[in-house]
């Protein structure tokens, strides 16, 4: 069986996405850079056409709002080039709560290694992802570290609810106390590199200043 990446993505509408940016830059233009987020991020996780099965991973689009599905389909299935499986609904509640059940459904497909992204971290691609499924030959959990204290990335090869329980998400404190609940559960866990997310205007300017061609994309 193949491994899983599963992406969670919203639908690009203005006032429901990039909040924190859209303080700075307004509604529109922060549903816009999402949506230059999250095609980057999908030009660089699908596993290139080897024509071979070991090596590569099947995508599960996890989405919300679930009324807005055919919306987008219409609009990831040209960016991942037809790659994803299928597209699943995120359940209601906090994150931890949404994790828990994609990773819940994906191991109950069958699936023994499962990785789980965002779309904020345009630098994380396909050298990660091989990354995360080596290290997960040796450990029970991986953990890509976000330069604000969050995480890009959770890969883990068994089913651990315990990870998502009583974590404070989105502050600084989010991957020290997932380390400490891997810890408590006695899971030994890697890290991959750690990159930038992309969540306020300091962040996005600093991503413009290293290329330019973000603001015209």
């Amino acid at each position: 069986m193949r491994d899983l990446l599963m992406i969670f993505v919203k639908f690009p509408e203005p006032g429901k996405v990039k909040t924190r940016l859209a303080k700075s830059v307004g509604n529109e233009a922060a549903a816009n850079i999402y949506r230059k987020l999250v095609a980057r991020v999908a030009a660089q996780v699908v596993a290139p056409a080897t024509g071979e099965v070991e090596g590569d991973w099947a995508i599960w689009i996890l989405f919300d709002p679930p009324e807005r599905q055919p919306e987008i389909r219409a609009w990831l299935d040209p960016l991942l080039g037809g790659a994803v499986d299928t597209s699943v609904p995120q359940v209601e509640g906090e994150l931890g709560a949404r994790l828990e059940a994609a990773f819940a459904q994906g191991f109950e497909a069958g699936f023994e290694r499962i990785a789980a992204i965002g779309t904020d971290c345009v630098g994380f691609g396909e050298p990660e992802i091989r990354q995360c499924w080596r290290l997960l030959d040796e450990t029970d959990v991986v953990f890509g570290p976000a330069d604000d204290g969050g995480y890009y990335l959770i890969g883990m090869k068994g089913e651990h609810p315990e990870l998502f329980a009583q974590i404070p998400w989105s502050s600084p404190q989010t991957l020290e106390a997932s380390h400490a609940a891997a810890r408590a559960a006695g899971l030994s866990f890697a890290e991959l590199p750690t990159m930038a997310d992309v969540d306020e205007i300091e962040q996005w300017e600093a991503l413009c200043a290293s290329d330019p061609r973000w603001e015209k994309r």
